[in-house]
């Protein structure tokens, strides 16, 4: 017997309309035409770190995050 599936309590959307911090990173690259490998090639930031920031694995830290503001014109 299949128990019925409460879509309130499993949807996949984002609690926050406005996103997570990784949402603005992902958004602003892609904006601005970088992939992953091109982004981390033009700021020296690793691309593993990169693709942990935009899955809020980790958080970035105020160096790098000021590097990323910076190349993508990211205004917070």
């Amino acid at each position: 017997m299949a128990l019925p599936i409460k879509t309130e309590v499993y949807r996949h959307e984002k609690p926050n309309s406005n996103g997570t911090l990784g949402d603005v990173i992902r958004a602003a690259r892609l904006a601005a035409g970088y992939t992953r490998e091109q982004f981390s090639k033009i700021s020296g930031i690793p691309i593993y770190w990169l693709g942990r920031w935009e899955r809020d694995r980790a958080v970035s830290s105020k160096s790098n995050w000021e590097t990323v503001k910076r190349f993508l014109r990211i205004e917070v």
